[in-house]
């Protein structure tokens, strides 16, 4: 939703709508806690995301549901990756970029920051111009989603390294909601939980195909040095300088 979330927001908030489907940037601003799956570097599959949510998704529900709002489904969007028009195989030949980092993600900005990045904070509806006109050289996306923004057609390099889960949520007013009868309710919620499981299955399906369409374009797609990988990871554990 980028710059419009804060409006959607505010107008759930007013009654003026019920719902919204939100990323987990947007959706911290009512649950800081809708980030927690998205910390930098916390997980190197997609088997380790899938083990975690099974515990981790039902607390996130109740923690959004007691500020207001209920979850009616949590979609995995699979991994970012850095992706740049430069040569971006080293911490080093990053910094020397301009890099983007989503309009109000306050832990990808500080993540950034803590490896000598300073990054470039844009809304993400304004990334394709940025590429398009060298304001930002270096993105974070996954596969799918680089190539759903075109954001493929001004890159040249992926580095081989997950650096974020990316969730999305569907969410609606827990007022709206609770005019529903109990029935009701539970009728949305397995519909949705069995919706969100296709969703996800599918999503992983694209990112796997979208890697291989990302190749034959062109792209590089580089693995960093082990040396590399380590001190990333280290930049990207959730300490005081993320989170604080």
């Amino acid at each position: 939703m980028g710059t419009d979330a804060p409006s959607v927001l505010r107008k759930i908030k007013l009654g003026q709508l019920q719902g919204a489907a939100l990323s987990s940037t947007e959706l911290a601003q009512v649950d800081p806690d809708a980030q927690i799956l998205t910390l930098p570097f916390l997980f190197e599959s997609e088997d380790e995301i899938r083990a975690v949510r099974r515990t981790v998704d039902p607390l996130m529900r109740a923690s959004v549901e007691a500020k207001g709002m209920v979850v009616l489904g949590m979609a995995d969007g699979g991994f970012a990756y850095l992706m740049s028009t430069q040569r971006v195989h080293s911490k080093a030949e990053l910094s020397k970029t301009k890099v983007w980092a989503p309009q109000g993600d306050i832990i990808a900005t500080r993540t950034f920051e803590a490896g000598g990045v300073r990054p470039v904070t844009l809304p993400t509806a304004d990334v394709y111009v940025a590429l398009s006109t060298g304001l930002v050289e270096t993105v974070g996306n996954s596969p799918s989603g680089a190539i759903i923004f075109q954001w493929h057609t001004r890159l040249k390099e992926m580095v081989d390294l997950p650096m974020t889960c990316l969730i999305g949520y569907l969410v609606v007013d827990g007022k709206a909601f609770a005019k529903l009868a109990a029935a009701g309710q539970q009728i949305v919620r397995d519909e949705m939980n069995r919706v969100f499981e296709r969703i996800d299955a599918n999503n992983r399906r694209d990112n796997v195909a979208a890697r291989d369409v990302l190749v034959k374009q062109g792209m590089e797609i580089v693995p960093p040095a082990p040396a590399e990988r380590t001190e990333w990871i280290e930049v990207g554990k959730p300490d005081e300088r993320l989170l604080r």
